[in-house]
């Protein structure tokens, strides 16, 4: 049922990943950026004359919910904590309304956060 996400999966998993866009969208260059104006700026580029910017808002939250009822049952619990924890980021900035459950904290690193060292002991280790 996860099957779209095959390539996701490795990205949320590394906490090292900053999440940072492949591509801008608009002026947003991190997941933290993306707001309704870089939303229909995204539209524009995609060949919309007059971006569905309300149309793809539902779509995405559709989506969103989905994933969040789904994950649970079928992803292992970090990667359904991840999962979530990327959605608040994208609900924030969209200011769309998910209504998806709590889940328990994930550490998603952002941006200008360096990747911790490995292990518990930092440069001791």
């Amino acid at each position: 049922m996860l099957a779209p996400l095959y390539d996701v999966v490795p990205v949320f998993m590394d906490r090292r990943a900053t999440h940072q866009l492949a591509f801008r969208h608009g002026a947003a260059e991190f997941a933290e950026d993306f707001d309704q104006t870089s939303l229909a700026a995204l539209l524009a580029d995609l060949g919309y004359r007059t971006p569905p910017v309300l149309r793809a808002l539902k779509q995405i939250t559709t989506l969103a919910q989905k994933i969040g009822e789904t994950a649970p049952h079928v992803a292992t619990k970090d990667l359904a904590d991840a999962l979530r924890a990327q959605a608040r980021v994208v609900e924030a900035a969209l200011k769309a309304q998910f209504e998806l459950p709590d889940r328990d904290f994930f550490d998603r690193i952002v941006r200008d956060e360096a990747a911790a060292p490995a292990g518990g002991w930092g440069e001791f280790s």
